[in-house]
């Protein structure tokens, strides 16, 4: 029930014109019991003890109106975001006080964000809110505020409705130096004023348009409660970890993304490649990142989900020509991190990360999307737990081969292999929800590697994952276990297969071409 022309009949309706809260409605509205009577006796029992209430004093009318804060923040344009750490810190600020506030904000179609970043207390030097990311930073307009100490008469607040009573308000007041300046701060160069009301609810003030028009923005207490709330206590250990990513394609990325979700703080990211238009159909960036490379593109996907997160980058080709001092610097930072993931789908990328995993004794895990999206391959290989990475290669390949030919089945592009995706191929035809559904499971077999769990969640160190009926797999979501009884030896001094030795002399080889290049280019100039 609403009123025929736009009215505010009661402080229990949905805006201005809108429907009364009554006591029947959508939730328990029962259509053998109920009619449009007693709907209009309920409506006719609210107007009248509100009335009542005004005129007399009568006590509260008792209300089923309770409402989420997602809706009473419908309609709210301009809406403040303050995190617990801020609201604890502004209470630092002494009654008739001011201080500075550093704001950020950023617009959106539907709304206009204010976050609070920084605050400068009189006497304290100036404190930065972690919670909200740095990357923030990048995004919107910054904006300076000022923050008065202790509650405010509600006359104050009302008072201040436009830009020439906010200019009369500060003028009478002692306003701080701003980032050591010589001068006070100037009312002219403010653009929000918070205030604490009297009932101790802060009110941020934002000059609008013309600057003559002041604006009441919409405060949202903003909910930043520890990740082990949501994520359980794996997310503390995990903080402590180093990642190391090679590939930042449309694997790659979504697993740096969720792994950042999932509490790890750190990353060594390596990739050569730019993102592409082309690329956003599976890739986890979107088009404000097209033209970046993809390292940096997914670090700044990262800052902005993670406040805390720390990323190394490494714009370098491995197993392609690059400088001696480029790659020895990418495979350094490879070996020093808790884990080393091989995102490519690329036999010669996996040869130097399985190589460098051997060398510095350092878990790998690789992934593998079968052309079509049929299914994937997630694998592992942690020192002297599980079979070394090339040894743990073959067993999968063989006993891939072992089921097809059990099953007569032939893949659909014959002579292909589905694990390897090189350089001067086509990409691979899968969906996003078949790229991601590897992905994340890789994701688990990466976690349960860094929190070395006893006993582990994966028994076994590498499956074969079906997403449709084809090749090997029966249905959706059939799973083949694999395992190798041969661990091989986890030194570096261990022989290597022949299509290893042969990589490793063509990359010698590219080396030596480049420098004998190189050589012949500055003769000639």
């Amino acid at each position: 029930m609403r009123p025929r022309q736009p009215a505010c009949w009661s402080s229990h309706q949905y805006g201005v014109g809108g429907d009364l809260c009554l006591e029947l409605g959508p939730d328990n509205w029962h259509r053998d019991q109920n009619t449009a009577a007693d709907m209009l006796v309920s409506a006719h029992r609210l107007l009248a003890d509100e009335e009542a209430r005004r005129t007399e004093g009568a006590t509260v009318i008792p209300s089923r109106h309770s409402v989420t804060q997602g809706q009473e923040q419908r309609g709210k344009y301009v809406r403040f975001i303050i995190t617990p750490a801020a609201l604890a810190e502004l209470g630092g600020v002494k009654d008739g006080d001011w201080a500075i506030a550093h704001f950020r904000q950023i617009y959106h179609n539907e709304a206009s964000i204010v976050f609070l970043f920084k605050l400068e207390i009189q006497g304290n030097g100036p404190l930065v809110f972690s919670e909200v990311p740095e990357e923030l930073s990048r995004h919107g307009f910054s904006v300076i505020g000022l923050v008065k100490g202790g509650n405010q008469e509600a006359a104050l607040t009302d008072a201040l409705s436009n830009a020439e009573a906010l200019a009369s308000y500060l003028d009478g007041e002692t306003l701080p130096i701003l980032d050591g300046e010589s001068d006070p701060l100037c009312e002219t160069r403010v653009d929000f004023v918070l205030m604490r009301s009297a009932d101790s609810s802060w009110q941020l003030t934002m000059r609008w348009g013309s600057r003559q028009k002041l604006w009441l923005c919409s405060t949202v207490i903003a909910e930043t409660s520890p990740a082990s709330v949501r994520l359980g206590p794996d997310s503390a250990e995990l903080s402590d970890t180093t990642v190391a990513i090679v590939g930042l394609g449309s694997v790659g990325s979504k697993i740096a993304t969720s792994l950042a979700r999932s509490g790890v703080n750190r990353f060594v990211l390596i990739d050569d490649d730019l993102l592409q238009p082309d690329n956003l159909v599976r890739n986890d960036s979107d088009w404000r990142h097209v033209g970046q490379h993809k390292v940096d593109a997914v670090a700044d996907r990262l800052a902005l989900v993670n406040s805390k997160i720390e990323v190394y980058r490494h714009r370098v080709r491995l197993a392609g020509q690059e400088s001696a001092t480029t790659a020895a610097s990418a495979t350094a930072a490879m070996g020093n991190a808790s884990v080393i993931i091989d995102a490519t789908a690329n036999a010669d990328a996996f040869n130097l990360c399985a190589h460098i995993a051997r060398q510095s004794r350092r878990p790998l895990v690789w992934l593998e999307i079968y052309a079509g999206g049929i299914g994937g391959l997630i694998a592992r290989a942690r020192p002297d737990r599980d079979p070394e990475p090339f040894t743990l290669r073959q067993a999968i390949n063989d006993a891939a081969g072992r089921i097809a030919k059990e099953k007569n089945a032939i893949s659909p592009e014959t002579g292909a292999n589905y694990a390897i995706e090189r350089s001067n191929q086509s990409p691979i035809i899968a969906t996003d929800a078949e790229v991601s559904t590897i992905a994340h499971l890789a994701c688990q077999l990466v976690a349960d590697t860094l929190l070395e769990r006893e006993p582990s969640r994966f028994p076994n160190p590498a499956y074969l994952v079906g997403l449709q009926r084809q090749w090997i797999f029966d249905q959706p979501l059939q799973v083949f276990p694999i395992d190798s009884h041969d661990i091989g030896s986890w030194t570096s001094d261990s022989p290597m297969d022949s299509s290893t030795h042969a990589a490793g002399l063509d990359f010698v080889k590219q080396l030596f071409e480049d420098l004998v290049s190189r050589g012949k280019t500055d003769t000639a100039s």
